[in-house]
């Protein structure tokens, strides 16, 4: 249990940082939009809201593997009023941050997963192994005979001329 859970933290270190980086790439790139579009006298800044600054880039992207996107109809409209360059890009590595983390990263738990259940099944099966023999062990060091041989061993001995110090005539 210990290892899975070694396993999934290292996964989310991955995810996070993955995160991270794809957030720090689409905020420069919305920040260009302001250089290669100023707004004017009468319109709203051309950044959507959602990338406005670094941690509102890492939520958005955040919520975005839980497919909470609603930005993009947003981004539909501006692209709609001649800013499509940007947005081209910004849709490709949009695309491969979602296609890597779906994909990669729950293949790569899975497969991390797989390797710590093999390992854990072996070690048990070699204690299992080992629990065997010390048990095999103790009862021949025990001279205690296991219960379905018990009344051969019995009957032995109560036949034999010197058990209880009496012998038995009837044997």
């Amino acid at each position: 249990m210990k290892s899975m859970v070694e396993d999934l933290l290292q996964v989310m270190v991955m995810l996070s940082i993955m995160v991270f980086g794809f957030s720090i790439c689409i905020f420069v790139v919305m920040k260009q939009i302001r250089f290669l579009y100023p707004p004017g006298q009468d319109e709203d800044d051309p950044v959507p809201f959602e990338f406005q600054n670094l941690q509102q880039t890492v939520g958005t992207l955040f919520w975005a593997l839980f497919g909470y996107i609603d930005f993009i109809e947003i981004l539909r409209k501006q692209e709609e009023a001649g800013k499509a360059e940007i947005y081209t890009l910004f849709y490709l590595i949009f695309a491969v941050y979602l296609m890597l983390s779906a994909v990669l990263l729950l293949n790569m738990l899975i497969a991390m997963l797989t390797t710590t259940f093999e390992r854990i099944q072996h070690q048990s099966d070699v204690e299992w192994k080992f629990a065997r023999a010390l048990m095999y062990r103790g009862t021949w060091a025990a001279k205690v005979t296991p219960p379905p041989s018990t009344l051969s061993v019995i009957s032995w001995s109560s036949c034999s001329p010197d058990y209880l110090g009496a012998p038995i005539n009837h044997c």
